[in-house]
């Protein structure tokens, strides 16, 4: 490989391809990550932790007194604390060929044709995942597992959204309490999947599963950012424990049965009463977004027949409702299970980054020679990297409800 091929390349790669490949993630990335906050306010100088403060309870040293001599209420002081939470390590990974490489010198576009179709690729792939992170509870699981008998075929569980996999994509298969591998359950590439039955065709040897077992990507267990199910819940979190604090409690409805306005409301209320804020953002299925649209439709006395809905890049949907005098936007999200709606104040929401999605430098160089080694290839490989996490700093002002049902009037 002459030196001259590389440098044309790397030009190419950073004046044309690269801006044009962050400027698409930023455009194209999960609803939510546009919703909240996002900065590196509090992230240490190595890029590793992410320091912030939360108020788990207000000072109360206040009382009325019946006369202006009378002592002085005692100081009661506000309790907080300063989590110290590391960031998560995102990569992704694209390998062009040195063949490729040398097509950089010629003017009739097979390198950029070739690159930008492994690039199309990479950021497609980056942000599905990191949509599905979002909502995820930071474990890396993509599905649960069936019943598999000593098979290449895995059976997924009915709920699996089976979306989430493609053919090609390397995953591992755990024990979903603890990430070890099952027998012959590390380093699966996929062959085959069927949608309709809701099964994934593993390469090597045979596994067995269970439904205490999960599938996750390539050595990503436990490795992925906290979303909406590790932070809104009643679960311990930042190491405390939200039954001794009331305010560390996200408002939980399980069973919630048939869908209606009213009982959005309802919800919506509670998390005012117990927070003091109202939530903005409601994220749910397509379905119960379709339901909910449907309800709007019935009350056209309340100004509800021309629903106003707003499209985001990336395939999101967001409907504009009033609930108790307050705008908020419900978002459809594909990641989001049956029946489960999430109830956001998208202020106390934030994704820490050490800065935005970028490609690795080796040298000032984003081509990574792969040949060096006893078993090097003729390829250069191009390194996605972001270290981001996202946190939440008043827990009681979002509320999950799960187990809606479609309303009686659909």
């Amino acid at each position: 490989m002459e030196i001259q091929d590389v440098l044309t390349a790397e030009y190419k790669l950073k004046t044309f391809f690269l801006p044009g490949v962050q400027n698409t993630i930023d455009k194209n990335r999960h609803v939510i990550y546009k919703k909240i906050k996002n900065n590196s306010e509090g992230v240490d100088v190595s890029g590793e932790k992410v320091q912030f403060s939360i108020r788990l309870q207000n000072a109360q040293g206040i009382g009325a007194r019946s006369s202006e001599t009378a002592i002085l209420p005692a100081a009661v002081r506000s309790k907080g604390i300063k989590p110290s939470v590391p960031l998560k390590n995102i990569f992704g990974t694209a390998e062009i060929s040195s063949k490729l490489i040398k097509a950089a010198r010629n003017p009739d576009g097979a390198f950029e044709t070739g690159v930008q179709d492994e690039f199309d690729g990479l950021m497609v792939s980056y942000n599905n995942d990191m949509g599905r992170q979002a909502i995820g509870d930071g474990n890396g699981k993509i599905a649960q597992c069936g019943v598999t008998a000593a098979s290449n075929v895995v059976v997924l569980d009915s709920g699996a959204f089976i979306h989430h996999f493609d053919i090609g994509m390397r995953v591992d298969i755990v024990v979903a309490a603890t990430g070890v591998p099952v027998a012959n359950g590390e380093s699966k590439t996929i062959t085959a999947i069927d949608i309709t039955n809701k099964t994934i065709t593993v390469d090597g040897t045979a596994v067995t599963t269970d439904a205490t077992h999960m599938v996750v990507r390539e050595d990503a267990y436990g490795a992925e950012i906290s979303g909406l199910d590790a932070l809104v819940g009643n679960q311990t979190l930042y190491g405390f424990d939200p039954a001794l604090y009331p305010r560390w409690q996200s408002f939980v409805k399980t069973g919630a049965g048939e869908l209606s306005l009213e009982k959005m409301g309802e919800y919506v209320k509670e998390v005012k009463i117990q927070s003091g804020h109202y939530p903005d953002l409601l994220v749910t299925d397509d379905l119960t977004q379709l339901w909910v649209w449907h309800l709007l439709k019935k009350f056209a006395e309340f100004r509800f027949d021309q629903p106003k809905v707003n499209n985001y890049d990336g395939g999101y949907k967001g409907l504009m409702l009033t609930i108790d005098g307050r705008p908020m936007e419900l978002i459809s999200d594909v990641n989001v299970a049956p029946g489960v709606m999430y109830g956001l104040t998208s202020k106390h929401l934030e994704l820490k980054q050490y800065a935005k999605p970028d490609f690795m430098r080796d040298r000032g160089n984003i081509l990574i020679n792969n040949a060096p080694g006893n078993s090097g290839t003729a390829t250069y490989k191009v390194v996605l990297e972001h270290y981001c996490e996202m946190i939440i700093k008043q827990r009681n002002s979002h509320f999950k409800a799960s187990g809606f049902t479609k309303p009686s009037t659909y």
